[in-house]
């Protein structure tokens, strides 16, 4: 179940387009240093439904956060108002229906990360009780224009993410690397240039706060030809309102995704037309990677297997949760799903015995932070439709 990150995918669009940010707003983002001068920790952390929480203190008091290079610092409204922080500006920015809203910025004087101390750190302040993001149980985002101050080291296989001043190795594991040159935008999101079967990507954001694996624009899709593919249609984003937005996802697999000198053969890649071009955790998952903002550059240790093939294996739907009720909001052609006659705006009555009707929302966090029917591979669902029910046996494919 993939978190909607849909305000920071407005925000970061916004602040990638320089007519779009005005010069208060770039000033607030680009400023920030770390204290220290010479340091090497590590960041306990943990994974909450593919997406990293660390903890950061703030006037003495610890919150949890989202750690996201795919977006600028984000604080809560809660956060804001309880440390007594103000206003530095604010910025229009719109979503992809061209609806509109303020987002306001502030500058938070420090925040102390495994005793690391990042001072004057530009924030946008948002109310994170209103998005899915309530589900992780944050304050905020730790975001780009905080972590570019530092070189950050994540050693997923063993479970370490470390901060430092300086690009060393440490283990000797990394000194057989995949080297990839980054960008950056005003608010410091790291992008690069990635290939698909020879097709150049420009501006691929190196997004861990997206749980996601490779998810590139459909421009790029409809270059492809002869390749296996299969579409999910339905409701995939929300805008800044609530309101749902249609798209089509095309799921198709690729004979070669390729960062700098790293060619991966055989890889599934997401295309949609709304979250821009990205790799997520998903993707780095398994491996040690570095960020090192200094030489803006990004590291990958050769000696993990990332060149392994991932099956797309679904029942054939996805859910979206509103107004207290789980519904049917995209289809995949070819599952068992579209074969057995579902349809985008069934209400889910139960599934294997367990009823979902009337669901609270810590009831909806719950069930997507556990994902309890991960692992199942076959279904009875009962859904209403129209106020008749009907009852469904599903049995989850490998569609691709």
């Amino acid at each position: 179940m993939k978190i909607n990150r849909s305000i920071l995918t407005i925000l970061t669009f916004c602040l990638l387009i320089n007519s779009c940010v005005n010069s208060k707003i770039i000033s607030t983002l680009n400023s920030g240093n770390v204290v220290e001068k010479s340091y090497s920790v590590d960041i306990p952390y943990k994974i909450k439904n593919g997406l990293i929480i660390i903890e950061a203190e703030l006037k003495g008091n610890k919150y949890n956060f989202l750690l996201d290079t795919g977006a600028p610092t984000v604080i809560s409204h809660h956060l804001f108002n309880k440390l007594g922080l103000k206003f530095e500006g604010k910025q229009n920015v719109s979503d992809f229906n061209s609806d509109t809203t303020a987002l306001n910025f502030t500058l938070i004087d420090n925040i102390n990360i495994a005793g690391v101390n990042f001072q004057n750190i530009g924030a946008s302040v948002y109310d994170l009780e209103e998005d899915h993001f309530k589900c992780l149980n944050i304050e905020g985002i730790i975001g780009a224009n905080l972590m570019k101050s530092t070189i950050w080291d994540f050693n997923f296989p063993e479970n370490i993410i470390t901060i430092k001043d300086k690009m060393t190795f440490g283990k000797e594991s990394l000194k057989d690397v995949y080297r990839t040159k980054f960008f950056v935008g005003y608010d410091k999101t790291p992008s690069i240039i990635s290939k698909i079967n020879g097709n150049k990507v420009l501006n691929t954001i190196i997004d861990l706060g997206y749980n996601g694996g490779v998810n590139i624009s459909n421009r790029v899709y409809e270059k492809l030809t002869d390749i296996k593919s299969i579409q999910a249609k339905g409701i995939h984003n929300v805008g800044i309102y609530g309101q749902e937005i249609h798209e089509t996802i095309n799921f198709a697999r690729v004979d070669e995704f390729s960062i700098g000198d790293m060619n991966l053969k055989n890889q599934t890649v997401t295309f949609n037309d709304l979250s821009g071009n990205v790799i997520g955790f998903d993707f780095f998952k398994n491996t040690h990677i570095i960020l090192n903002w200094f030489d803006k550059e990004m590291l990958i240790d050769k000696s993990l297997n990332l060149d392994k093939t991932k099956s797309l294996k679904s029942f054939g739907y996805t859910l979206n949760f509103k107004n207290n009720n789980l519904y049917i909001s995209a289809i995949y052609d070819g599952s068992d799903a579209s074969k057995k006659g579902l349809q985008i705006g069934d209400k889910i009555i139960m599934i294997n015995d367990v009823n979902y009707e009337n669901m609270s929302s810590e009831n909806w966090c719950d069930f997507i932070m556990n994902d309890n029917i991960k692992d199942v591979t076959e279904e009875d669902i009962i859904v209403s439709r129209n106020g008749i029910r009907n009852t469904y046996r599903l049995i989850k494919k490998i569609l691709l």
